[in-house]
């Protein structure tokens, strides 16, 4: 059973780089990403999508990146597809010098968005794993520790953000 299939799911088309449109596609879309619980569609970086909104007005999208990650853990197969909206495409900052040193953790944003970074994550949970493992805490304790990261992993919501990060981070939790 999909444990995603009780959240909302939308509907949108793929148009490929020949200007075939696709059958409708169901997903879990967001401001920019979708994802897809449906493994026999086609789509590729470059492909536009097209959502049909309530009041009859579109949104179209441009495919920034997609992956396919395979099952684990109940999670089913699925696409992770990042968007950019159309008219976002080609919008350039001009005018503008930034000039940043010695510094971490800078984050300039287009609009005040700011993505969550899941190189990031995955090493801050990666460490975070890594501490419990080496921790003085009774074997029990630990192992409660890394369940209840599992946990949260593993949360459909949470999932549904982290996408194809998911499995890689679940992995990380022996």
């Amino acid at each position: 059973m999909n444990p995603f299939s009780s959240l909302p799911h939308d509907e949108f088309h793929i148009i490929d780089g020949q200007g075939v449109q696709s059958e409708p596609v169901k997903g879990i879309m967001s401001r920019n990403k979708v994802t897809v619980f449906d493994k026999t569609i086609n789509v590729s970086i470059g492909d536009k999508i097209i959502r049909l909104i309530p009041g009859g007005s579109t949104e179209k999208y441009i495919v920034d990146d997609c992956h396919f990650q395979k099952g684990m853990g109940g999670i089913p197969d699925h696409y992770s597809i990042t968007l950019i909206r159309e008219e976002h495409k080609n919008k350039t900052i001009s005018g503008q010098s930034i000039n940043i040193s010695n510094s971490n953790n800078i984050i300039i944003g287009d609009e005040n968005v700011q993505s969550l970074n899941l190189a990031m994550f995955e090493q801050s949970m990666r460490a975070m794993v890594e501490a419990i493992g080496k921790s003085a805490a009774p074997e029990a304790e630990r192992a409660g520790a890394l369940d209840q990261l599992r946990k949260f992993i593993s949360n459909p919501t949470v999932a549904a953000i982290l996408g194809g990060a998911t499995s890689g981070l679940l992995s990380l939790i022996k």
